[in-house]
């Protein structure tokens, strides 16, 4: 059984973003770039054998997943500016963040 959605693999050198959430709870975690080919299905194969416990909903710690994952060596941090556009459809809260003020 695959729990990723779609079956793609983040071919080397592509640069991907992570995020996690949805509607207020959507977030960036930040931006990445691949080191080597990395294939989704089989690190959430891998991560739910040893955390079977975590295939249940609102079970998956994806902070502990992705640093996990970054342990690998499989990708490599972006420091990258963040262009907030707005809040509450306001143009006056745009902001651009610079990468060393960002956490991101």
């Amino acid at each position: 059984m695959s729990i990723v959605k779609k079956h793609i693999t983040i071919t080397a050198g592509s640069t991907f973003t992570v995020s996690t959430g949805e509607y207020s709870d959507y977030i960036v975690v930040g931006v990445f770039r691949a080191l080597k080919d990395i294939e989704p299905d089989k690190l959430v194969a891998e991560w739910l054998e040893k955390h079977p416990d975590e295939a249940k909903d609102f079970r998956f710690n994806e902070q502990r997943f992705l640093a996990e994952a970054f342990r690998t060596g499989l990708f490599e941090h972006i420091p990258s500016f963040e262009w907030h556009l707005c809040c509450s459809q306001q143009i006056s809260e745009m902001e651009v963040t610079p990468p060393d003020e960002w956490v991101g």
